[in-house]
């Protein structure tokens, strides 16, 4: 289902096009802050390299293919069974960004 969206909204012509065979972003000038969540530890996650696959197709695949500045990319782990601790942590981390 996201990929459908991401697809449908960072179209061609929109968020990219092609100058005789080059890719460029028209989505230059903007910044984006991405958020994961996922099930399982970080440890999990990093130790499957799923953090670097999340990294390399959202960070670089979609938005700095379309020219996005990306300002941080959170993962928050355990979230399907989160504590109030995370939740926490999580709205820190979250507003230590801005």
């Amino acid at each position: 289902m996201m990929k459908g969206y991401i697809d449908r909204v960072f179209s061609y012509g929109f968020a990219y096009r092609y100058d005789q065979g080059v890719q460029k972003g028209l989505l230059t000038g903007k910044q984006a802050i991405i958020m994961n969540t996922h099930g399982k530890s970080h440890a999990e996650y990093e130790g499957i390299g799923m953090n670097k696959a999340l990294q390399l197709t959202s960070d670089h695949g979609i938005y700095g293919y379309c020219g996005f500045d990306v300002k941080h990319h959170f993962y928050f782990d355990r979230a399907d069974r989160p504590e109030a601790g995370s939740i926490e942590r999580w709205t820190d981390e979250i507003r230590a960004c801005y």
